[in-house]
């Protein structure tokens, strides 16, 4: 019973960490795209960088969104399965 609730909570804890970094990388993502589609209210980190940057850092934001939530899905469905038995 110890194991399957260590378990338990080592899934549910991958959830929440992704949970975190999916939330995060879409903040960024989002000012990034304002940053592209309106410079004057952007961020000031972002506003005297050139488009190839800011397509870039978006980019690299979207990456991470996608791995997260690729994480979020395996450890998801890995608690399922653990709750069904």
């Amino acid at each position: 019973a110890a194991q399957a609730r260590e378990q338990s909570k080592a899934l549910r804890d991958a959830i929440t960490s992704a949970e975190k970094e999916m939330a995060e990388q879409t903040a960024i993502r989002s000012r990034i795209e304002r940053a592209m589609f309106d410079p004057v209210s952007a961020d000031p980190r972002d506003r005297n960088l050139t488009m190839t940057d800011l397509m870039k850092r978006r980019a690299e934001a979207q990456t991470k969104l996608d791995e997260a939530e690729a994480r979020w899905i395996k450890a998801s469905e890995a608690l399922e399965e653990f709750a069904a038995g």
